[in-house]
């Protein structure tokens, strides 16, 4: 099983709850002070047209439930195609988590 990278022990809570960050900066941003937003990933831009028709068609054939624990297998070995190709590691479906 995977284990959190060693890393992660130097990470100090804050005593903040995340959205209570995120929302503070919110705040800050609607009342007109230049924030940059990194509690989310919200886009500047609009969705593309590709992205929302992939979802309608998704949720049309009913595929919006949960996954099965181990990943969709078809995903599971595209994301090893492109792990190995970003970076140059041969990954195996296998490996993925998704």
């Amino acid at each position: 099983m995977p284990r959190p990278s060693l890393r992660i022990s130097g990470i100090v809570p804050s005593g903040k709850d995340g959205w209570e960050v995120h929302f503070a900066a919110w705040t800050r941003k609607e009342a007109g002070e230049d924030i940059i937003m990194l509690s989310v990933g919200d886009h500047d831009f609009d969705t593309p047209a590709q992205t929302i028709e992939a979802c309608v068609t998704a949720v049309r054939a009913s595929n919006h439930h949960y996954t099965p624990l181990p990943g969709i297998p078809r995903l599971r070995k595209a994301m090893a195609a492109a792990s190995t190709a970003c970076t140059g590691v041969a990954t195996n479906p296998g490996q993925v988590i998704a």
